[in-house]
């Protein structure tokens, strides 16, 4: 999958997988993140999500990502 730079600092980025762990199950989650400045996606079901949502990019708009640098997100 072809991932954008990043839209904070132009970093390389990558998709990275994790489980989520609730009460009575466990499901694997995939996000995009950036390996220089470490923004990130959100959480989602399949790794086709994870890149739609890192390589939308919509002027004027506010981006779906986490950034460090932004404690309040």
């Amino acid at each position: 999958m072809e991932l954008e730079s990043c839209p904070f600092c132009g970093g390389e980025a990558f998709i990275n997988d994790d489980w989520a762990i609730g009460r009575l199950c466990a499901e694997l989650i995939f996000f995009v993140i950036c390996t220089r400045c470490g923004c990130r996606t959100g959480f989602f079901g399949k790794p086709s999500y994870a890149a739609a949502a890192w390589n939308r990019r919509s002027p004027g708009k506010e981006l779906a990502v986490w950034h460090p640098k932004n404690k309040n997100a």
